[in-house]
């Protein structure tokens, strides 16, 4: 799985450290000696502190210090900090610049305030600098910056050697691990009090209710009654570390809680036909292996090993089987819910069977953690059961039917850091919540801090706010950070677990590192909101659809966009170099940069290549993805996302005219072609595997040294049974080889896979020729007219029965679209040829082209060729100054606009 962050920023030091020279002067003196590879962690440090109303003498008091991933920065109108008050502040930024390949840089500073930028002895303030020549390895960077409390942005920009304007890679930020400043233990608490929705009960910084942090409370009949009595007695006795708190309930405090919400609770569920037959036949340990692959890792702890639940994570689900009945756990995760998410869990739009088989798994688990269940408890009483909630505030986090929430007193400075809620042993029925002595110390740290006056959070700092309370980066990972949750769960789970370890390459969410930039506005507000269409259909891990608060997803999307676009740069650049769409689908495929080998295409995923080397679809690029983004891409890849397997493209295609950006900008063009993957013919490529007495298909590269072209990239091989085989071209649309005694081998050639012909050959074309052409009044055969290189457009392939069914398109000679679809069937003795062709204009009739073995007569022949009559066809024309000796079969049934064929094709016996 990944490399953990300060790993790999630890291995890109040493080396660089190993290739040689480095420039690592210090900010107080030019000769200092490089830091310790090994001693190097993400981020700079960084500080905030209020300043005096001279210029440039801050005092120390009330300084801030912390980490930075970064130098992106917008605070709108509040501050860095919601500990600082409005009026003059300082700040700074120290650390390290990690130089990758050596040349001249500039960089660029953008804010309102008054800040310059040292890159080792040289000194960068206002718009640019002039060229800074830097050699690989660190080079010390600092930033000082004076301003009010409200400069609202600040950002680093540069450029240097095979690269354009751009945000500094915060992974090339790091700061020396011994200069760490100490654990923020106010910010921490901050981000603790959003997870636990303490301004749900209490108004304080500002900070956002979030009256859906906790389930519905209108479902209680889902839920098991002795359950929901235990759980209201004592949540952290059942979960431990659950952000659930106890309220000192004894048993009939909370048969009274559990008989109102029960009273209030939605009639019980009633699975329909369809979800009681898919729980008939579920398997648990499908379920498992969908629990495992579908990406519940990286919220929810393996249900076998029960954990204290994490701020941020999801429950341990060891004990759901206790809580809900299997039917109810499915209808949850599915059913009539699947595309609709409920307010609390978001929605993994889970088929029927597949709710059915996880929810049989979900059931079947024990839970060892729970504690004894008190039997005997009474039936409580819904009406004081009603005062009870009220009372105790279970409408501030949770949806009730008739209770609103209750108020609190305000968090302010000067509030008792250890009293209420965090007091070591709440009074009455003040929550009690699980926290471990870190979490209450936070907290208490984050009271104690509370700044004297209106303290406001920036919109970018409640935009990580929700991304950390839905754990986004739980599953993804973002400039280096994030995805060890479900990263490392899974690592533990593969050794032991065959099934999924067959799925590793499906099972690591795409990097979100510059996505805001990636992608365009409206795509990704579908995006986050869990509503754009597939582009990595081969993933496993599915992308949950979320029931956001208001404007919650919006300020998601805004902080993307924000953080990751680079000032002036237009989303599409008007003018762009480019030699066309027909050049730019060349260069898609095998003669090309090979796109197709590793993308997406129309939903098609490429044959033989691993999971781990897939790429987005390509039909989708133009509505997903900016134009700058992707010149930015291809540039170098690796700059945005390091250990990317996507290439670098540095040289020009061989026998293909234009530069590189010119040839890259061909393919950009002709990814906007509407008609992309007809264009490129790549829309089906696929390994279709034999079933039964079926044939065998293989639509992929197929290399066949014999053959007019050698290669064909779009080729389809088709193995009937009895051993013979055929090879069609569905780019140029032809027949190509014929042969038995064997199928098709595989070999890689880099990242590629290609197949090739085994056996005897029967027939080899000395030339391209289309399966059908044109016979006008005169007698002229006349063939399909070429466009953009083609006759034509692959259409379908499928099976039919014990053969196979093409279909394809091909280009009329008055420019109307003329449709084959042509049945391969396998004899006795070889095969059939039933050629069905529509939509002929009038004045001219179909053919069918052949062109034919050796002469059977002459003794080396092992085919011969019959029409419908079982005679041989002798019918010898000439289609074109180099296309002598074809045959063409005119003798069809039917009229001239859907004319029938049949063709057999006999093996002769002996060698």
């Amino acid at each position: 799985m990944r490399v953990p962050t300060a790993k790999r920023a630890r291995i890109a030091a040493i080396l660089l450290w190993l290739l040689g020279d480095w420039v690592c002067p210090s900010l107080a003196q030019d000769d200092a000696e490089p830091p310790d590879p090994d001693g190097l962690r993400p981020g700079l440090i960084a500080g905030f502190r209020p300043s005096r109303e001279e210029p440039g003498h801050p005092h120390p008091e009330g300084e801030i210090l912390r980490i930075d991933r970064s130098l992106v920065a917008d605070w709108g109108s509040a501050s860095p900090d919601p500990r600082l008050e409005p009026g003059p502040i300082s700040a700074f930024w120290r650390g390290w610049l990690l130089i990758r390949q050596g040349g001249p840089y500039r960089f660029r500073l953008t804010t309102n305030g008054d800040a310059r930028l040292r890159i080792g002895d040289r000194i960068v303030s206002g718009e640019g600098s002039d060229p800074i020549d830097l050699r690989p390895g660190l080079v010390a960077l600092g930033l000082d910056l004076e301003g009010n409390a409200d400069t609202s942005r600040l950002v680093v920009d540069w450029e240097g050697p095979g690269f354009g304007i751009e945000h500094i890679p915060p992974h090339l930020l790091v700061h020396e691990v011994e200069q760490s400043p100490p654990l923020d233990r106010f910010e921490q608490g901050r981000r603790l009090a959003d997870q636990l929705g303490c301004a749900n009960c209490h108004a304080m910084l500002g900070m956002p209710v979030h009256r859906d942090l906790g389930p519905p409370l209108d479902a209680a009949k889902t839920i098991r009654p002795e359950w929901l009595t235990d759980w209201l007695r004592d949540p952290s006795a059942i979960r431990p570390g659950s952000p659930m708190p106890g309220f000192g309930l004894d048993s009939g405090l909370a048969a009274d809680l559990a008989a109102f919400l029960r009273s209030v609770s939605d009639a019980p569920i009633e699975p329909d036909r369809e979800a009681l037959m898919a729980m008939n036949v579920a398997d648990a340990g499908r379920g498992r292996l969908a629990f495992r692959s579908a990406g519940c890792l990286g919220c929810h702890p393996p249900p076998e090993e029960p954990t204290r639940q994490s701020p941020g994570e999801g429950p341990d689900l060891s004990g759901i089987g206790r809580k809900r009945s299997p039917e109810a756990i499915a209808f949850l995760l599915g059913g009539a819910r699947r595309s609709d998410p409920g307010r609390h869990r978001p929605s993994l739009g889970l088929s029927t069977d597949a709710s059915a088989h996880l929810a049989t798994y979900l059931g079947s688990l024990a839970d060892p953690g729970a504690g004894p269940r008190e039997r005997g408890t009474p039936e409580g009483d819904p009406n004081r059961g009603w005062i009870l909630a009220a009372s105790i505030g279970c409408a501030n986090c949770h949806r009730v039917p008739g209770v609103e929430p209750a108020s609190a007193p305000p968090l302010v400075a000067g509030s008792p850091p250890a009293a209420g809620c965090l007091a070591d042993d709440p009074p009455g029925r003040v929550p009690r919540f699980d926290l471990d002595d870190d979490q209450r110390a936070a907290l208490r740290a984050l009271i104690a801090g509370l700044p004297s006056g209106p303290g406001r959070i920036s919109d970018w700092t409640l935009a990580e706010d929700a991304l950390r309370r839905r754990n986004c980066l739980g599953c993804h990972s973002r400039y280096g950070e994030g995805g060890e949750r479900l990263g490392a769960r899974l690592a533990a789970l593969l050794a032991e677990d065959r099934e999924l370890n067959a799925l590793k390459g499906t099972l690591t969410p795409p990097d979100l590192s510059s996505v805001g930039a990636k992608l365009r506005p409206e795509y990704l507000d579908q995006a986050v909101r869990g509503l754009s269409p597939t582009a990595r259909p081969w993933l496993s891990v599915r992308m949950p659809r979320f029931a956001f608060e208001d404007g919650e997803a919006e300020a998601i999307v805004s902080y993307l966009q924000g953080f990751d676009a680079i000032d002036d740069a237009p989303a599409d650049p008007e003018s762009s170099p480019s030699l066309g769409v027909p050049v730019g689908i060349r260069l898609l495929g095998r003669d090309g940069f090979s796109c197709v080998s590793c993308h997406v295409m129309d939903g098609k995923i490429p044959p033989g290549g691993e999971a781990e080397t897939l790429g987005p679809d390509l039909t989708l690029a133009h509505r997903r993805m900016s134009r700058a983004y992707f010149d930015r891409w291809l540039a170098d890849p690796q700059r945005i996302i390091p250990g990317t397997p996507m290439p670098q493209f540095l040289l020009t295609v061989p026998g293909t005219e234009g530069t590189l950006p010119q040839q890259l900008g061909s393919i950009w063009d002709a990814l906007g072609d509407p008609e992309i993957a007809r264009l490129s013919s790549t829309a089906a490529r696929q390994f279709l595997v034999r079933q039964g007495d079926r044939a065998l298909v293989v639509r992929d590269l197929v290399v066949s040294p014999d053959s007019p072209a050698e290669s064909y990239p779009r080729a389809v091989a088709i193995g009937l049974i009895g051993d013979r085989s055929l090879l069609f071209d569905a780019d140029r649309l032809s027949w190509i080889r014929w042969w038995d005694r064997g199928f098709l081998s595989r070999t890689k050639q880099g990242r590629l896979w290609e197949w090739h012909p085994e056996g005897r050959p029967l027939r080899v074309a000395d030339e391209p020729l289309p399966p059908v052409a044109f016979r006008e009044t005169d007698g002229a055969i006349t063939l399909p007219q070429e466009e953009r290189g083609r006759l034509g457009s692959f259409r379908e392939l499928a099976f039919e029965g014990d053969g196979v069914r093409l279909s394809y398109r091909l280009n009329g000679p008055t420019g109307d679209q003329i449709d084959v679809t042509e049945r391969i069937v396998p004899t006795e003795d070889g095969w059939e040829r039933l050629v069905l062709v529509t939509g002929t204009p009038n004045g001219v009739e179909p053919v069918v082209v052949e062109i034919p073995p050796p002469d059977p007569g002459r003794g080396d022949s092992m085919v011969e060729l019959l029409n419908a009559a079982g005679e041989r066809i002798e019918e010898r024309t000439t289609v074109g100054p180099a296309r002598a000796n074809a045959l063409i079969l005119g003798e069809g049934s039917g009229p001239p606009e859907a004319r029938s064929f049949r063709i057999r094709v006999r093996i002769l016996p002996g060698d």
